[in-house]
């Protein structure tokens, strides 16, 4: 028997970033696991399906996390997913694409 495992890819951030799909601007498909939120000082977080930078399409309302907290996800994007941090705050982002990248 052959044990495949799949996970997610990661991207640990303090800033407002588009994670899926790097420095190409290609949309892209997916799946957000969730986020980790590792230290926070009122710090917020939003998350948006966008190949950029834009908020048209939200698929997590702005909130105010709590630190050392996972926060499960499992939401379908279908263009790129563009995280928006606001305040002192430092999470780490599980994702998965359709592309693999």
């Amino acid at each position: 028997m052959q044990i495949i495992q799949e996970g997610y890819r990661y991207a640990a951030i303090s800033a407002s970033a588009n994670v899926s799909n790097g420095a190409t601007g290609q949309v892209v498909a997916g799946v957000i696991g969730g986020f980790f939120v590792s230290s926070t000082t009122s710090g917020t977080i939003a998350i948006y399906d966008d190949v950029a930078t834009g908020t048209a399409t939200p698929i997590l309302a702005t909130f105010t996390p709590a630190a050392s907290g996972f926060f499960l996800l499992n939401a379908k994007f279908s263009k790129g997913v563009y995280v928006v941090l606001g305040g002192t705050i430092a999470v780490t982002i599980l994702y998965a694409t359709a592309n693999g990248d």
